[in-house]
């Protein structure tokens, strides 16, 4: 089954909004915002058959669940170091429920500048030089709000293999 955090996470990162989501379930927008509203480690309160039908969804526009801990883009493959993704930028803000000007405030990135990465596709490569900031900044911000941005593509509750979900 789906966490939580996997459900806002993949939503955000391809701008699927509850009203859309929901008649995709077929069930309320109301419902789609409750469930974003379980703790973020929690399963999906959902039938077999809708969580399904959510892995099919993400899946065929490139997000993966590597275990309950994780969301991840299709890539190459490939390892950049010093780089991080369109995908983990948006996905753990938007999971965070922080606004573009929330986490520029936090981390004295220019607004426009947060507005510009995150209009880039999901595989958009972030580095030092484009970004005009440390990306190690916004590597150690997010683990310190409980979310890691591992290789290139995955965001993570946990860093390496931790159970982080509930029943």
């Amino acid at each position: 089954m789906l966490t939580v955090f996997q459900l806002k996470c993949a939503r955000y990162v391809l701008g699927i909004g509850v009203r859309e989501l929901g008649s995709f379930l077929d069930v309320s927008r109301t419902k789609v915002s409750t469930l974003e509203n379980i703790d973020i480690n929690s399963y999906l309160p959902i039938s077999t058959e809708q969580n399904n039908l959510l892995i099919r969804l993400f899946n065929d526009k490139s997000i993966n669940f590597p275990n309950s801990c994780s969301v991840e883009l299709k890539s190459d493959g490939l390892f950049y170091p010093n780089n991080i993704s369109r995908f983990q930028l948006r996905g753990a803000r938007s999971t965070l429920r922080m606004s573009q000007q929330d986490l520029s405030s936090e981390l004295g990135i220019k607004k426009s500048t947060l507005n510009y990465l995150e209009s880039q596709d999901n595989s958009f490569l972030i580095d030092d030089s484009i970004a005009s900031f440390s990306i190690e900044k916004i590597i150690s911000f997010f683990q310190r709000k409980g979310l890691f941005l591992l290789n290139n593509y995955t965001i993570s509750l946990k860093a390496l293999d931790s159970d982080c979900h509930k029943e």
